[in-house]
């Protein structure tokens, strides 16, 4: 979702960074997957770091980045708390108009950074219906009924836009 839709705003060619979240856990890693499926050819990225999901760890990666790389158009976050700290980072760095930044989580700071203008979006799950759904699952498994593999609670992609809609 984040991929198709930095693809659908960025120029071909544009460079993109990618701040990882814990390597090796299978949901970040296929965060990180999924984004650059999405993304598609055409874009170059150029660097991805691992953040283990922290601020100060995503705050540096960018500083490094935006020093080694100025071309670097976009950044795409697996985790919420380093986006926020790649947000500090474009904003120390005065690049906040030249570089889009796409989070995943949208915590309530991405929100805010997100109504504020400050970064581009946010993939948001919904852990309520993560919750009910998974209890339903359990219910079912208790009563002896199958239950698929994977159970989909959705995912939405929270823009300027739609912001107002996620508090």
């Amino acid at each position: 979702m984040a991929g198709a839709w930095l693809a659908g705003r960025l120029p071909r060619g544009a460079a993109l960074a990618v701040l990882q979240g814990r390597l090796g856990n299978p949901s970040l890693d296929d965060r990180v997957t999924g984004m650059k499926d999405g993304l598609g050819a055409g874009f170059d990225v150029i660097a991805e770091v691992a953040t283990d999901c922290d601020r100060t760890k995503g705050f540096n990666a960018v500083q490094d980045i935006l020093a080694t790389h100025p071309e670097v158009a976009a950044i795409y976050s697996a985790c919420g708390p380093p986006a926020v700290g790649a947000l500090e980072a474009v904003k120390a760095a005065n690049r906040r108009s030249s570089v889009t930044l796409v989070g995943f989580d949208a915590s309530t700071e991405e929100l805010a950074a997100i109504r504020s203008g400050d970064q581009a979006g946010s993939v948001a799950q919904f852990p309520a219906r993560m919750g009910s759904m998974g209890v339903e699952a359990a219910v079912s498994v208790a009563r002896g009924r199958a239950v698929p593999a994977k159970i989909d609670t959705g995912t939405e992609m929270v823009t300027r836009a739609n912001v107002d809609a996620f508090r």
